[in-house]
């Protein structure tokens, strides 16, 4: 049990340094419109689509230390549904700036991915 504890603790230590309770807490007033998607260290399978940081319900009680991985999606595209007959009306938003000044500001570590187009912050690199 000793050792379990002191494991915990080892895990907490190490990863405040990457994913910090206050530096994730401020992504949450600077990112309400952009899409996320996350996988806790308790998933067995990834999530297969990304949904609105600001509608999740899980992110802001989830421990960070639990998240093996963070992604942030770089272009947002909204889409104004005008009627039935008539197409969309699509908006492509590019967050890269916002983003990359949000990262680097809090100096959170990051790896960009280029073929899904997202930032991904490693919970246990």
């Amino acid at each position: 049990m000793k050792n379990l504890i002191l494991t915990a603790d080892l895990f907490r230590i190490h990863n405040q340094k990457v994913m910090d309770t206050g530096k994730f807490s401020s992504l949450d007033e600077k990112l309400r419109d952009i899409e996320i998607q996350y996988k806790s260290v308790f998933d067995e399978t990834d999530p297969d689509m990304y949904w609105d940081f600001y509608g999740d319900e899980e992110l802001k009680y989830i421990n960070p230390v639990q998240l093996e991985w963070f992604k942030i999606r770089q272009v947002i595209t909204d889409y104004n549904h005008i009627g039935v007959l008539v197409p969309p009306e699509i908006q492509i938003q590019d967050k890269n700036d916002v983003i990359t000044g949000i990262l680097e500001n809090y100096s959170i570590p990051y790896e960009y991915n280029e073929a899904e187009q997202v930032f991904v912050i490693y919970g246990y690199k």
